[in-house]
C-alpha cells in the first residue's frame, strides 16, 4: 500500500445560471454554472491500526472571481499532472 493506491476526490459547486434559465423550478445541471471545484488527494498507507488514508492535499482550484472556464481549465491541468 502507499503511493500506488492514491485516492482523488473532487467536488463541484454550482449555481443556477440565470442567463440561460428562467422559472421557479430547480434547473437541470445543464443550466448551472460552476463556481468552485475542490479536491482531496490522499495515499493509502499501512499503520498500526490497519490501513488508512494519509491526506496529502485539500484545496480548491481558482480564486473567488475565477470564471467557470478558468476553474475547469485549472482542474484539467491538475488531473494531467497527477
Amino acid at each position: 500500500m502507499g503511493p500506488d493506491s492514491p485516492l482523488l476526490v473532487f467536488d463541484t459547486e454550482t449555481v443556477a445560471d440565470s442567463e440561460h434559465h428562467q422559472g421557479e423550478d430547480f434547473p437541470k445541471a445543464l443550466f448551472h454554472r460552476i463556481v468552485a471545484i475542490s479536491y482531496l488527494r490522499a495515499d493509502l498507507v499501512e499503520g498500526d491500526g490497519g490501513p488508512h488514508y494519509d491526506v496529502k492535499t485539500l484545496k480548491s482550484v481558482g480564486k473567488p472571481d475565477s470564471t467557470e472556464e478558468e476553474l475547469v481549465s485549472r482542474f484539467i491541468a491538475l488531473i494531467e499532472r497527477i
